[in-house]
């Protein structure tokens, strides 16, 4: 028996894909053929009219280049015309040409190679199968003519014994009451004959069939009791249009369908455990790469959040770093509180402005003002502008840890028993740092501070 012949239409620009699909399917017993085989001098349209008339199928390679080939498109529409059979398969993502609109394609592009290499074989070779059959089966009511049998003459009987038989009429002819005998005799025979025929019929339908074994049904329950996706195609190889064709194609997509969700749920599990990865290491080079790996990945609007915001900390902490270096040079309390609260750096450095202000700053207590319930009153020397949840709160009592702006300029106090003076001055304008805070008898609030 012959291989089966398949004739491959492609675009140059998939050559490669195409290469390794003949391979393949060279491996698997067909005889293919594509224009990579034109020997050098031979016509070109010639050649490829010729190879298609001797192909048995065609398959078509659906790419975003082939689909706008007017010689594919030439191919295609000529072995349509010879009434071949077309197995189109989408390799990528492509607008599927109007001819092909309502057959059914093998999208490797989804299955991936291997599954869609093995429908493809399954698909030919039922095809294949079924064109031979055809041919050694020829159509209901198609009789060969069988040689045509010589009549054999009954022996002549002897003139005398004829003679002596028959009675001479007057009127000179031979009396026919022989003839009138056995005429019935034949037309009983003949329906014997047909009745007979009849009954051979009826058992060749009814009765032969019941006594053969039925090994449609014998394969197709072996490849059921193995239940494989391999099994189905075994039993689809010999009996293309048998009994149970159509359940073994089912069983062969069901168990394809599997295969193709379980391949889904291992990628999806794979890109989780990818982001996780991302996400601790955090930098802008892991979400590039997770990116790069998975364009159309559930993450990806995500990542892409996440390097704007690394590219616009990146500016932000290069402004931080820029204010520091100048509040360093600076180097006093009031403006090392000042980078400390503002809001328009990141503040890399704000534990390393308070450091510097507990390392330079000069130690005393300052009169804050009265006690009025739980404000403080209107005769206060400073404002509290930070760290209480807002930016300036008036009539706040001041805690430890808050920074303060005098409303005046203002001399401390060694301590709060004798209130003798320091000598150094908080100007008016310029920021402490609370460290203490002490209430007297009489509402008075003293507060100790860094300055």
């Amino acid at each position: 028996m012959s291989k089966p012949k398949i004739f491959v239409s492609y675009s140059r620009a998939d050559t490669d894909y195409v290469s390794r699909l003949v391979e393949d399917l060279r491996t698997n017993g067909f005889d293919v053929w594509f224009d990579a085989n034109i020997r050098t001098g031979n016509e070109w349209d010639n050649t490829l009219e010729a190879e298609i008339k001797k192909a048995d199928v065609m398959v078509l390679i659906l790419s975003a280049t082939s689909v706008d080939s007017e010689n594919v498109k030439d191919e295609m529409s000529y072995a349509m015309n010879l009434d071949k059979f077309v197995n189109p398969i989408k390799i990528e993502e492509c607008d599927i040409p109007m001819r092909l609109a309502r057959r059914q394609y093998v999208d490797f592009n989804t299955m991936g190679y291997a599954d869609g290499l093995d429908r493809l074989i399954v698909d030919i070779n039922y095809q294949v199968k079924g064109k031979e059959h055809s041919k050694s089966n020829p159509a209901v009511g198609e009789v060969k003519n069988d040689p045509v049998k010589k009549e054999t003459k009954a022996p002549v009987a002897a003139p005398s014994k004829l003679a002596s038989e028959s009675k001479v009429s007057p009127a000179g002819t031979t009396s026919s009451s022989t003839a009138s005998k056995t005429l019935p005799q034949k037309k009983n025979s003949l329906l014997y004959y047909i009745a007979g025929g009849i009954a051979l019929v009826l058992v060749g339908v009814f009765v032969v069939p019941k006594l053969l074994p039925d090994n449609d049904k014998n394969a197709f329950d072996i490849a059921m009791s193995q239940d494989t996706k391999g099994a189905y195609e075994t039993y689809l190889s010999t009996y293309a249009q048998g009994k149970f064709a159509l359940q073994a194609r089912d069983s062969v997509d069901s168990k394809v369908n599997k295969v193709r969700a379980a391949e889904s749920i291992r990628l999806i599990q794979e890109e989780e455990t990818q982001w996780v990865k991302t996400t601790q290491e955090g930098d802008k080079i892991a979400y590039e790469i997770y990116i790069r790996d998975y364009r159309e990945g559930r993450y990806v609007n995500q990542a892409l959040d996440s390097i704007q915001k690394l590219e616009k900390d990146a500016a932000n902490i290069a402004k931080d770093n820029a204010n520091w270096a100048i509040v360093k040079n600076k180097n006093n309390v009031s403006d090392y509180l000042a980078y400390y609260m503002d809001p328009n750096v990141i503040g890399l450095h704000k534990d390393d402005a308070k450091a510097k202000v507990a390392e330079i700053g000069n130690t005393g207590y300052l009169y804050y003002g009265r006690r009025n319930g739980d404000k403080a009153s209107n005769d206060r020397m400073f404002n509290v502008i930070c760290c209480g949840g807002s930016e300036v709160m008036d009539d706040k009592i001041p805690a430890t840890g808050d920074i303060l702006m005098t409303l005046e300029s203002r001399y401390t106090y060694r301590d709060i028993k004798t209130r003798t003076k320091t000598g150094k001055l908080v100007e008016k304008g310029k920021r402490a740092f609370v460290t203490g805070v002490k209430a007297s008898a009489d509402n008075s609030i003293i507060v100790k501070v860094l300055y």
